[in-house]
């Protein structure tokens, strides 16, 4: 099956991607013919992404190494994007990390890690990404949660936080642009999805997590 390409093409921004969600993303992207602009830690993984986004079709490709945990490093892609075509269409954050493992065992700075990739780097592109959508009156930013922003878990506090600080983030959001009827800030909170992530995951409890 084949993805119909749009009269115009939109620049897409995905953080996150590298992997998993991010990556799927910007490759459905990609294959409708989208300019994409990939945007992770991992260089070199991104490249190798980058070129699969060639393939399946992407008008363009802009690569940028960058932790979503740094507002510089994030200002610096939304500034990337824009020089595509002056505008953003769409920008999906779903970079993110876990760590497992009881509260009290994983250290300090796991933990602050997991809440600073997964909400202050939310944050950041928020604070970037909105004055650019209202600016233009229209766009799309997503912030990927969880399932897991919804419940608790044990052996998870650091991203069952963190999930849930960014579903509160996304209603903020919402009700802080609800002045622009064509701009959108959509929540989406996936299940357990077959992505590194679990394997990734900085892990105290001797248990590697997996879907289902």
């Amino acid at each position: 099956m084949t993805t119909a390409h749009r009269a115009e093409p939109r620049v897409v921004l995905v953080t996150g991607a590298s992997s998993g969600i991010g990556r799927a993303t910007v490759l459905a992207a990609a294959a409708a013919g989208d300019h994409v602009v990939l945007v992770a830690r991992d260089e070199s993984a991104l490249i190798e992404v980058e070129k699969d986004c060639l393939t399946a079709g992407a008008a363009s490709t802009v690569v940028v190494r960058a932790d979503v945990g740094e507002d510089d490093e994030v200002e610096r892609c939304v500034r990337a994007a824009l020089r595509v075509s002056g505008s953003i269409d769409v920008v999906v954050n779903a970079a993110g990390v876990v760590a497992y493992g009881r509260t009290e065992e994983v250290p300090t700075e796991v933990f602050d890690g997991v809440l600073r990739t997964n909400v202050t780097g939310s944050v950041n592109v928020a604070r970037h990404v909105l004055p650019v959508l209202r600016r233009q009156k229209c766009g799309v930013l997503l912030l990927v949660g969880s399932v897991i922003g919804h419940i608790a878990v044990p052996g998870m506090t650091p991203y069952v936080l963190s999930k849930w600080g960014v579903r509160a983030l996304a209603r903020q959001l919402q009700l802080e642009n609800r002045d622009l009827a064509h701009v959108h800030i959509v929540y989406a909170a996936p299940g357990g999805v077959d992505t590194p992530i679990y394997t990734q995951a900085a892990n105290y409890s001797g248990v590697i997590g997996q879907i289902g």
